[in-house]
């Protein structure tokens, strides 16, 4: 330190350092402007190229532009952090607050980071980060103001509210543009098992209360394209409530109501599912690549799946709904042909028609459904097909 001086006049400083311990070498230089007010009880310390490498089983280097200011007098400080680099990741910190009680205003916005997250987390899931958010802290609560992020090109919005006491619900609100899940998935999966008797959900035992608003533009998954994706849940006591709003797909739509509880044997309580005007035909394809199943469905239900633990997990599942099909049409495959040539062949009479459409046309297919353990039964299957009517 050269021209040492406490008296609120900034001086030279510099620093280096070289520290082994348990097989990691931490490495840091600096050159900084230090000033200390005794007196005032102000400090502030500026630096420009503060260097820090530490070696060892993970290596890291960065190079950081700080100020730091504080004044123990009106119990107000300031920071400043800018171009920080740790390998390919580039932040900036700006923040300023009060010492007592700790509170703290600023904003943080993130760049980068393919190499560092790597090295963290020894995968390549993230290839890409661009983040940029305002935050309010008080020993209190926890508020991110409009956070915006880019990760491997998908754009996320998100707002946080989060109380550290008391009994106020939080919030998160996550809107996000367009995702493709493929990009996330690791290539091989390691198959661990599970104990029967572990609690899927026991982590709700110590989740505060919760609020989560999910909103997905559009999502991509193994070639499936789930549009307008809308859900809120609440978290608290040991159990989960989750809402889904809408889930629009390239054809048709879903409403659920779902209830999670996190007990000893835990509880997926389904308040209500409704899925709309679902098209058949994008499950099955011909050969030819054409709908082997055409129509739209709509199903209604209402049960109770008791347990998440073991190997079946329907067993459990308990409930009561309805299904119905309009304009089911079933390709290569005429059931009306089939019924009326095997009679025709038993009753030994001539043929009532010579030429059949290529398949089968089922009109007003419907019933009620019933689940009792994991065993589903269509009870009083309504439907007609050509000529044909059945109950």
């Amino acid at each position: 330190a050269q021209q040492f001086n406490i008296e609120g006049t900034p001086f030279p400083f510099g620093l280096e350092l070289d520290l082994d311990y348990s097989g990691q070498n931490l490495n840091l230089g600096m050159e900084s402007r230090l000033t200390l007010d005794l007196e005032a009880q102000h400090y502030r310390l500026e630096t420009e190229g503060l260097v820090v490498g530490i070696a060892g089983d993970q290596d890291v280097s960065s190079q950081i532009d700080l100020i730091a200011d504080v004044n123990m007098a009106s119990g107000n400080w300031q920071l400043s952090l800018d171009s920080m680099q740790v390998d390919d990741l580039f932040a900036q910190l700006q923040a300023e607050g009060l010492m007592e009680p700790l509170r703290a205003q600023g904003n943080l916005s993130l760049e980068g980071g393919a190499g560092f997250i790597g090295r963290i987390t020894n995968t390549d899931m993230i290839n890409n980060l661009a983040l940029e958010t305002g935050f309010d802290y008080s020993s209190e609560a926890l508020l991110l103001n409009s956070l915006t992020a880019t990760v491997n090109e998908t754009e996320i919005e998100a707002g946080l509210e989060y109380f550290l006491e008391g009994q106020n619900t939080s919030q998160l609100r996550i809107d996000i543009g367009q995702v493709n899940l493929d990009q996330y998935l690791p290539a091989e999966q390691e198959q661990t098992d599970t104990p029967a008797s572990q609690n899927p959900l026991a982590f709700l035992e110590s989740v505060p209360p919760f609020a989560i608003q999910l909103s997905v533009d559009e999502l991509l998954f193994s070639g499936y394209q789930l549009t307008d994706l809308q859900m809120n849940s609440d978290i608290a006591d040991s159990r989960a409530v989750v809402s889904l709003q809408h889930a629009g797909f390239a054809e048709g739509d879903i409403e659920a109501n779902l209830v999670l509880q996190a007990t000893d044997q835990p509880q997926v309580q389904i308040g209500s599912f409704r899925a709309n005007n679902i098209q058949l035909g994008q499950l099955v394809m011909t050969e030819a690549g054409e709908p082997l199943v055409q129509g739209e469905a709509t199903a209604a239900f209402n049960g109770e799946l008791a347990s998440l633990s073991g190997e079946d997990y329907l067993s459990g599942l308990n409930g009561d709904g309805l299904v119905s099909v309009d304009g089911l049409y079933l390709r290569n495959w005429n059931i009306e042909q089939n019924i009326c040539v095997s009679a025709e062949r038993l009753g030994a009479t001539a043929a009532l028609q010579s030429t059949w459409p290529a398949g089968t046309e089922l009109s007003a297919f419907s019933s009620p459904v019933r689940i009792r353990n994991g065993v589903a039964t269509l009870e009083g299957i309504t439907s007609g097909f050509g000529n044909i009517s059945f109950t």
